[in-house]
Parts: C-alpha cells; sequence; structure tokens
C-alpha cells in the first residue's frame, strides 16, 4: 500500500520517471513469484507438511527453552 501511495505520488509529479524500469520490476516479480507458487506447490504435494509441522515442533520448543 505504501509503494502504491508513492507510486501515485511520482507519477503527478513532475520527475522523469522512468517507466519501462517499473515495468520491468513488476512483470518479473509477477513470473517469479507464479514460478515460485508453482514448484512450492509440486514440492509439497511430493513430500508433504511433515517437515513443517517438524519445523513447528522445534521452533516452539526452542522458544520456549529461551522464555523460560
Amino acid at each position: 500500500l505504501a509503494s502504491a501511495v508513492k507510486l501515485l505520488e511520482v507519477a503527478t509529479s513532475d520527475v522523469t520517471v522512468d517507466w519501462s524500469g517499473f515495468l520491468l520490476g513488476g512483470v518479473t516479480s509477477f513470473v517469479m513469484a507464479i514460478t515460485a507458487i508453482h514448484f512450492f506447490l509440486k514440492w509439497l504435494n511430493k513430500v508433504g507438511m511433515w517437515p513443517y509441522v517438524i519445523y513447528r515442533i522445534v521452533l516452539a520448543g526452542v522458544i520456549y527453552a529461551v522464555l523460560m
């Protein structure tokens, strides 16, 4: 949301902006995000949720040990 406000401020100001850079950055980040989600879901279907479950249990133990 903050970047949208800044983008609106830049768009309405008299500053010269390289809009192709903004477009390239936006498209690149969108494509990379979709690619990462695709491969993560593929990996998740193969491996399952057990690595996440183990990670959360270990993290809970570490936090408990640090705070107690």
